[in-house]
């Protein structure tokens, strides 16, 4: 596997704060695989929305302890005690209330997969007004959101208008990855 390291600064930093990380392709999946690793571990329900993975695929790789998936990738099936599924991907309001359906604690961290994939079924209006109403909701609640982004696969002005309503940015994508080893 491909050395994260470089992720360590944002779970350092990950507590009561909005942050972006922008990744390049070949460290996607990776980089997400590490830091859900280690905040299902914490005390805290942990929210992954997805647009990339089935929930199902997610649960497998993730085990069920305070994990809760909003999955946008699959098909809409039946929800689990652990997955919601949100079917229609450009209905913003529905990935909302699918967050509010799964948590049932207080403290949590909230974990988006894809900006990307978002950016690519919303408009830039649309998309800016959820991260604005949506970051400014977490932050009231004094949880936690995390986003992550594929910097070529993404306009510059929808990451630019992300990062004006995050507490952090991290821009990983220039870290030369020389090959990838799968498990």
């Amino acid at each position: 596997m491909q050395s994260v390291s470089y992720l360590k600064e944002v779970l350092v930093n990950l507590e009561q704060n909005v942050s972006i990380v922008l990744l390049n392709q070949k460290q996607f999946r990776t980089a997400i695989d590490f830091v859900l690793d280690d905040i299902v571990k914490k005390d805290k329900q942990v929210i992954f929305v997805s647009f990339t993975m089935s929930g199902e695929e997610i649960i497998r790789k993730f085990g069920e302890h305070n994990l809760i998936v909003i999955d946008g990738f699959s098909e809409e099936q039946r929800d689990t005690d652990n997955i919601v599924y949100i079917g229609n991907k450009t209905n913003l309001t529905n990935v909302q209330m699918a967050i509010e359906k799964a948590s049932d604690k207080k403290e949590k961290i909230v974990v988006f997969d894809s900006l990307s994939v978002m950016s690519i079924y919303n408009s830039k209006k649309d998309l800016g007004k959820f991260i604005y109403l949506f970051n400014n909701k977490i932050s009231l609640e004094g949880n936690t959101c995390l986003y992550f982004a594929t910097k070529d696969s993404i306009d510059e002005d929808t990451v630019e208008n992300a990062k004006q309503f995050c507490d952090k940015t991290y821009d990983f994508s220039d870290i030369y990855i020389s090959s990838i080893h799968v498990k």
